[in-house]
């Protein structure tokens, strides 16, 4: 028998955040914004990257976990959302 695994939200705080970054990131004119945490070695110790997507009108955020998750402009929550090969490197293409 096989287990459910459990579906992992965003909290209403880290949307609030992730929001913050993305309208920045819009104002700027930026399709992708990336801000990491370093530790006083500077060395990395985690990153989020959010991308803009105006066709569905909203952001696709990667978590500090790796997992990710689709955000509406003016929705409070984020969906998880499944990242395939094809939406990364377009996603990718756009940048340069």
């Amino acid at each position: 028998m096989r287990r459910k695994t459990k579906i992992r939200f965003l909290t209403y705080r880290q949307v609030s955040k992730a929001t913050f970054f993305a309208t920045e990131m819009r104002q700027m004119g930026a399709a992708k914004l990336q801000f990491g945490f370093r530790d006083h070695h500077d060395k990395l110790i985690a990153h989020i990257d959010v991308w803009d997507d105006p066709k569905n009108h909203g952001d696709i955020i990667r978590w500090l976990d790796g997992r990710y998750y689709f955000h509406f402009y003016k929705d409070s929550h984020a969906k998880p959302y499944t990242m395939t090969l094809a939406k990364l490197k377009f996603l990718k293409s756009r940048l340069a």
